[in-house]
């Protein structure tokens, strides 16, 4: 998670190392939809 100009708060940089995780467990899919689901959700509210 470090890099040149990298700056990452805890909340963020949780969340980027989840997506790797669920690639690698083979639910990346699922994952992806649960979160264009909510931001569909969000924005019809």
């Amino acid at each position: 998670m470090k890099g040149n100009s990298k700056f990452w708060l805890t909340e963020n940089a949780e969340i980027m190392l989840h997506l790797p995780c669920q690639w690698i467990a083979g639910s990346w899919h699922n994952f992806r939809n649960s979160i264009f689901t909510s931001f569909i959700h969000l924005q019809t509210v």
